[in-house]
Parts: C-alpha cells; structure tokens; sequence
C-alpha cells in the first residue's frame, strides 16, 4: 500500500482528484480521507482493505494537532501554505514521516524554505520558474488549460526506474492557476509510473 500526503492552503481536494480518477482510470484500488476526517482513525479503518493507494488531504489542523503523526507516507505533495512561518517546523516533522526512499514533492514558487534533515528521500520541485524539477511551458488557458508537463532533470521512481527529461503535452479543464495543481498531481502519478 503507498500512502500519500497532500498539504497546502488551496488545492488539495483537486490534486487529490486529479490523481484519484487517474489511479482508478488505471484499475488501481484507491481510498481517499478527506481534510474533514480524523486521518489516524481513518487510516486505522483502511488497513484490513485491499488497497493499493491511501490519499490523505492534510489540513493545517491536521498538522497542528499532530493527527497524522502516526502515519509513514510513501509520498508528501507540499502545495504551500498562504501563511507558513508558523508551520515550518510541523511540516518538517510530516517529512520526517516519510519513508526511506520516498519523494517529498513541493511547490518552488512559495519563498518558504523547510529544512530538510531527511536525507533518504527523494526530493522533487515543481514550479513555474527554471530552476524546478518538473515546470510547465506553453500554457494556455483561452478554450481550456493546454500546457505541456516538463520533467527538467533526470529522476528514480518507485519502482526504481530511472526517468530522463521529457516534455508531454496536456489539454485539461481548467484555469492558468490550476496548473500548480496539475504539476503537483503528473509529478506524483510519473513517480508511480502512470503517465
């Protein structure tokens, strides 16, 4: 079972979206906990089930109350906070829970930098500046989103496999800001290897 963590102000329930209907548009089982739910109870009733991938959006209460703290991610997706200086050192404690060899996967374009003490993990900017790892070129918002996904350095996924830079064109439905949210969702489906 791979379990993956979505955080951030804005987006989680369409990144969380985005990748759920991909996953089960690939016959994958699927269980998602919402930012409503308890996520340790919740993750506790999932365990006994068939599944291959656990989605928890994470609110900024969750991180507060330390309600995850008990839950080893595969994948953390950091799409940012508006106000993150008081959450620093709560995130950095979600990264800590994320397992050796896993990806921690954030947005560059926020100036709120974490300090990572993690060093077995895979780490993986998006953005929309030259400097990610993954970015989007030729965006277009007129008729629908039109954008291609840009993987700018060569990285491992899950299974190993060594990924080389490519560009993959996609028309989805949509406004220019939520391509933050697509880059964040690709990112995390080429890590398992679905796009």
């Amino acid at each position: 079972m791979l379990v993956i963590g979505i955080l951030g102000s804005r987006g989680k329930s369409k990144v969380l979206e985005i990748i759920y209907e991909e996953l089960k548009e690939h016959g994958k089982e699927v269980v998602c906990i919402g930012t409503h739910d308890n996520s340790n109870e919740a993750f506790e009733k999932i365990l006994f089930k068939e599944v291959e991938y656990v989605l928890i959006a994470i609110s900024r209460e969750d991180l507060i109350e330390d309600r995850i703290s008990k839950i080893k991610f595969d994948v953390i997706i950091n799409l940012g906070f508006d106000a993150m200086e008081d959450l620093n050192d709560k995130i950095a404690e979600v990264v800590e829970n994320i397992k050796e060899e896993g990806y921690y996967i954030f947005n560059s374009d926020f100036n709120f930098p974490i300090n990572l003490n993690h060093s077995n993990i895979y780490v993986i900017s998006y953005g929309l500046n030259d400097k990610s790892t993954v970015t989007a070129t030729s965006i277009d918002d007129l008729t629908c989103l039109c954008f291609s996904f840009c993987l700018q350095r060569a990285i491992v996924n899950i299974n190993g496999d060594l990924i080389q830079p490519f560009e993959k064109p996609y028309e989805v439905i949509g406004k220019y800001h939520d391509v933050y949210y697509y880059l964040a969702a690709l990112t995390c489906l080429m890590i398992f290897g679905i796009i």
